[in-house]
């Protein structure tokens, strides 16, 4: 009798043991995600704070900066000179090269196709090839309505970065509204492209 007594108790103490152990287990899980949870949001906030901030910096860089009135080629491979391109028009302008971030290209693109069907600035991509062939193949894989495609191996300093960029190209060639899209924050291109819209809504 003893001795049965003696296994039960010693298996209700086995028992609550393992309820306080699987409890703890349980708690320290919780607070791993927790604590993973918020390192994940400054991490986050930290990467937006420095997004905006290399933006902004980009921004006042390059405000007012005029560019030259240089050649460039059109699909077709005909020269035409920077300054018919803009005629009297403001245009914005999308920058990519061939070796930049391809995913950060078709991000670009996609949001410059949606912008270009509704705004009444015209809208211009500017590539960046070394080579005619290869600017031709790409190309013909992005022909959008309303979008004219040009191929300049050089613009501004940023290309050294090898990241995409927009900007807003005015008639007399100064640049203003600089912007480089990131595919981690797709409200922000399209708060950008919103802004664009209602700034130059008065073009015809």
């Amino acid at each position: 009798m003893r001795k049965n007594g003696v296994l039960i108790l010693l298996l209700i103490v086995l028992l609550i043991t393992d309820l306080i152990l699987m409890r703890r287990t349980i708690i320290s899980h919780k607070e791993i995600r927790i604590k993973d949870s918020v390192i994940h949001s400054i991490v986050s906030d930290n990467f937006a704070l420095e997004y905006i901030g290399s933006n902004l910096f980009y921004t006042f860089e390059y405000d007012g900066m005029k560019i030259q009135d240089i050649p460039i080629k059109d699909t077709a491979d005909r020269t035409v000179s920077l300054q018919k391109v803009v005629c009297e028009k403001p245009a914005l302008i999308f920058r990519y090269q061939q070796r930049d971030c391809s995913e950060c290209i078709a991000f670009g693109l996609s949001q410059l196709a949606e912008f270009a069907e509704s705004a009444s600035i015209q809208t211009i991509i500017f590539a960046g090839y070394s080579e005619t062939y290869p600017f031709k193949q790409r190309t013909k894989t992005i022909r959008t309505k309303n979008i004219a495609l040009y191929n300049i191996e050089k613009i501004l300093p940023v290309d050294k970065q090898q990241i995409p960029y927009c900007f807003i190209l005015h008639p007399d060639l100064h640049i203003s509204e600089l912007f480089i899209p990131d595919k981690s924050f797709p409200e922000v291109m399209k708060r950008y492209m919103q802004i664009l819209k209602a700034k130059y809504s008065f073009i015809q």
